[in-house]
């Protein structure tokens, strides 16, 4: 493996992933030039030593199921930490498969080492982000649907349950749309469609009226937020709602309270008049407009209420 005229050798030699070669004796016996820059180490230095002693100490131990398995004439793949000439500490992704005699006998082994450490930095970085994200949706009072560019729901937060009855494990897999009633359908939907369509590319608010797993209904406002990737694709549509159903039903109430007030008023003998003041030029109060009348008011002054 050290002659330069092999064209295999000069394509080892040029690659960024690290190729070596074990004796009999679990010893190095070649490795590929590519090895200073993972580790530090000049090739002839880590030439006639074991796997082990260029790995991570704590995490010897991990390599000798993989030893027994080339032992037995099975190749594998794993991931270990080592340590560079500075000291510092990398992960590592190793493909070992054995190599045997004439006699069909393990003689030794050929691996491929790949650095991995961004990867795996990334995949750190990337399931902290998710525990924080599962951690707050979890006790989040806000529903969160996601939903795929089929339109499909792939994630419900856990607080849809409070809101609505329904588990998210029973909504995943279907059409949000399917949820909303008749009376916020063609509204819902229009929105959506020019999100999905490209028409819309920003944040829209949205107030829908949702179908309750016990047959009746709740008012939810939200938000609904397209996602895209890094080339502006469409990836998936993010809606979060806030269960708005006791405000609602306030609102209806006090609507309900003011209708009976005012047929209270209208059916009164007395006439009855709302005046507004008016302000002048120089901004004092000096007279008054009526702003609303009952019945016996307007048939007083014979005139309509409006």
């Amino acid at each position: 493996m050290t002659d330069g005229s092999n064209p295999a050798v000069e394509i080892l030699n040029h690659v960024s992933d690290v190729s070596f070669l074990i004796d009999a004796k679990r010893r190095l016996s070649w490795i590929s030039p590519s090895v200073k820059e993972l580790t530090g180490r000049d090739p002839e230095s880590i030439i006639g030593h074991r796997v082990s002693d260029i790995l991570a100490r704590p995490l010897v131990p991990v390599i000798q199921p993989v030893v027994q398995l080339v032992r037995n004439g099975k190749g594998t793949t794993y991931r270990s930490q080592f340590e560079t000439l500075e000291g510092a500490t990398k992960w590592a992704e190793l493909t070992v498969n054995p190599l045997f005699d004439s006699q069909g006998a393990v003689n030794g082994a050929v691996g491929i080492v790949r650095d991995i450490t961004e990867e795996i930095e990334r995949e750190s970085l990337l399931k902290q982000t998710e525990d924080r994200f599962n951690f707050l949706s979890q006790y989040a009072t806000d529903v969160i649907f996601q939903s795929g560019t089929n339109r499909k729901l792939f994630w419900v937060s856990p607080s849809v349950q409070a809101s609505l009855g329904w588990t998210p494990e029973e909504l995943v897999g279907t059409d949000l749309v399917e949820l909303v009633t008749p009376e916020s359908l063609d509204k819902f939907r229009t929105i959506r469609s020019k999100i999905f369509d490209g028409v819309i590319t920003e944040s829209q608010p949205v107030t829908a009226r949702m179908k309750n797993k016990d047959g009746g209904s709740t008012w939810l406002k939200g938000v609904t937020h397209p996602v895209f990737d890094e080339t502006k694709n469409l990836t998936s549509l993010i809606s979060t709602f806030s269960n708005i159903y006791p405000f609602v039903k306030n609102l209806e109430r006090k609507n309900e309270i003011t209708d009976q007030l005012r047929h209270t008023i209208d059916v009164m003998f007395d006439p009855l008049l709302s005046l507004t003041p008016l302000k002048s030029e120089s901004g004092l109060y000096g007279d008054f407009e009526i702003s609303g009348a009952n019945n016996a008011a307007a048939a007083y002054f014979a005139k309509p209420k409006t």
